[in-house]
């Protein structure tokens, strides 16, 4: 449980929980008492997270979802307001991507995977989650992307706090 208690029963979407940022704020949010609603495209990998967060006592769904695809994140808030009736906390940290790689030798079938899920899939993702928050009187107020290889970005991540306004 987190010091405040501030998501003890609340229902949380982690996107890209499979591995990474992602796993590891799935996991901390079903310790602080949230429900965990774990989606990315590897269900294997979602299954194992999940079997952690409960056998540490927490609660977590697994819905395997491509966060590219605007018909599995609309079916996959679907199934979150059909089974919790709200979504209390969306973290949007799914992504895809290429290893560095000289301009001219990248694929840019990699550069437009990336552009799809990380960038598009964001906004896809905040198109359906946005909404039911805001009919609930959450007030959403960041989305997370990975600052990788980007210093200036990740200490800009770092400092940055929600608005209290």
């Amino acid at each position: 449980m987190t010091v405040n208690g501030a998501l003890q029963g609340k229902v949380s979407l982690v996107l890209g929980a499979s591995k990474g940022i992602g796993a590891g704020t799935a996991r901390a949010f079903g310790r602080a008492g949230a429900t965990a609603v774990l989606a990315s495209r590897d269900e294997q990998a979602l299954n194992r997270v999940a079997d952690e967060i409960r056998a540490a006592g927490g609660r977590a769904l697994v819905v395997p979802t491509d966060m590219g695809d605007a018909g599995q994140v609309a079916s996959l808030m679907t199934r979150i307001l059909e089974t919790f009736g709200r979504l209390d906390v969306a973290f949007n940290n799914a992504g895809s991507g290429h290893q560095p790689a000289p301009l001219a030798d990248l694929e840019l079938s990699d550069f437009d995977e990336a552009i799809r899920v990380s960038l598009r899939g964001t906004l896809i993702a905040m198109k359906y989650e946005i909404p039911p928050m805001l009919a609930q009187g959450v007030a959403p107020s960041s989305t997370c992307r990975r600052p990788q290889g980007c210093k200036e970005c990740a200490e800009w991540a770092r400092t940055r706090r929600p608005s209290t306004a």
